[in-house]
């Protein structure tokens, strides 16, 4: 990830410093750089993103949890978009920097919750310690939480799930009021939703009065069809949890292979991680009937 892009006056022919300055009007500081190599030249170094996935999940604000065998889900440690994950070579002859194709970008405010509490894992099926482990942080940000992913071309199940911890999540009626739209490559599929609603009754809807719940673990899916960017081998996929007041929150994510299938239009189904669970399903279907057969 680039933190600073400058290019100088020519360098004397002599030993020199860079570093930075800052003033606040009232005070200066300066901080000198130790141990920068400059050269002339075509540069030796090379950045290149990892190579894109077909599935893979991210436990937000935290670290890596493998739930696999309890809810078919392998998640990374949270980390941001474009950032040095491996480097091969050296500068004496060429150097190359792998950076993440799938991460957070960060959006402003950005922030990680912690709830220590424990976590009602109802709303999952074959959710255990690993799978709680996922609800302990939380992203969160006033402005939004967005995560993208350099996938292989095709169709994803793509998953969210979130475990309201915030009291005034729900105000006195018992209505969800800490509310989130989100999107998926631009299309909303969620729209003035709540975690803590769609927790305690199923729906998301927060004008139901006397339902929502906390740390009651909640989830939502949609289908997404990605294409491949002109020229590249890879297609993006966007998602973006927008902040409506209250401060935005995502626990985890993941994605995977849905079918086979040629590309069809977006058709939401609910939610943000993703996982080959769709294909599975109609895998076992042709078995189960073959079998009759």
């Amino acid at each position: 990830m680039i933190v600073l892009d400058y290019t100088t006056q020519d360098f004397p022919r002599r030993p020199a410093n860079i570093g930075f300055a800052a003033t606040t009007g009232g005070a200066n500081a300066w901080q000198w750089i130790a141990n920068l190599v400059v050269r002339e030249g075509d540069t030796r170094v090379r950045q290149e993103p990892e190579p894109p996935l077909s599935e893979g999940g991210i436990n937000c604000g935290s670290r890596r949890v493998n739930a696999t065998n309890e809810i078919g889900f392998s998640f990374l440690a949270d980390r941001l978009f474009g950032a040095e994950v491996s480097r091969e070579g050296d500068l004496e002859e060429d150097l190359s920097v792998i950076v993440s194709a799938f991460g957070r970008v960060p959006a402003g405010n950005d922030t990680a919750n912690t709830n220590l509490r424990p976590i009602d894992l109802s709303n999952l099926d074959g959710g255990a310690i690993n799978t709680s482990r996922l609800f302990i942080n939380e992203a969160s940000s006033d402005v939004g939480i967005e995560y993208r992913a350099h996938v292989i071309p095709g169709r994803y199940d793509v998953h969210l799930f979130w475990s309201e911890s915030a009291e005034t999540a729900i105000n006195s009626l018992g209505q969800g009021v800490r509310l989130y739209s989100v999107y998926l490559n631009e299309e909303k599929v969620l729209c003035n939703w709540s975690a803590a609603a769609a927790a305690g009754i199923g729906t998301g809807d927060p004008r139901i009065a006397c339902a929502a719940a906390l740390d009651k673990a909640a989830t939502r899916a949609f289908q997404l069809d990605v294409n491949g960017l002109e020229g590249e081998d890879y297609g993006v996929l966007r998602i973006y949890v927008e902040d409506l007041g209250n401060t935005a929150g995502l626990n985890a994510l993941g994605r995977g292979p849905s079918s086979l299938r040629p590309p069809r239009p977006l058709a939401a189904r609910g939610g943000v991680a993703a996982a080959a669970a769709s294909e599975r399903r109609a895998i076992g279907a042709r078995r189960r009937a073959a079998s009759a057969a």
